[in-house]
């Protein structure tokens, strides 16, 4: 439809490569591992996408396919029209230190997670006072992740 929409082999490739990121002990469920794919396609198309009629276009796309690949999977929260269950996987979801690509379980668990890294750097650093909304945090996981 749009010109700037381009999408290759490499960008599936980019998928599974996120996907391995996740180790074996931390994907032990069903659900996880749909969560997991679903997550990692909304990293690699999703977040190209331009407006939000092309988001919604994408996001009934990729709800059908979860549906289709995953049945068993409890996903309809992550599709909610209203008040939506966050899907944010990140390196450091279970410490700092410790690198495991995981999923947050709650956006509590993520502001805990981002106010630590954030007390540990202003104790190094001149302080910096954030405010850390959902969307801000949401947005830290993925430059984390791309860095």
């Amino acid at each position: 439809m749009n010109f700037h929409y381009e999408f290759n082999v490499r960008h599936l490739t980019n998928v599974f490569q996120g996907m391995l990121q996740a180790k074996v002990e931390i994907i032990q469920d069903y659900d996880k591992m749909a969560k997991l794919w679903i997550h990692e396609m909304e990293r690699i198309y999703g977040d190209r996408l331009v407006n939000a009629k092309d988001l919604a276009t994408y996001r009934a796309i990729i709800f059908d396919q979860a549906k289709r690949n995953f049945p068993k999977a409890n996903i309809n929260k992550i599709f909610a029209k209203d008040d939506p269950e966050p899907l944010v996987f990140a390196s450091f979801v279970e410490s700092l230190d410790e690198r495991k690509y995981d999923l947050f379980p709650n956006v509590d668990a993520l502001s805990a997670r981002m106010k630590e890294a954030l007390n540990q750097y202003n104790e190094l650093n001149a302080a910096m006072n954030l405010v850390l909304f959902e969307d801000a945090m949401k947005h830290c996981c993925k430059i984390a992740r791309i860095i």
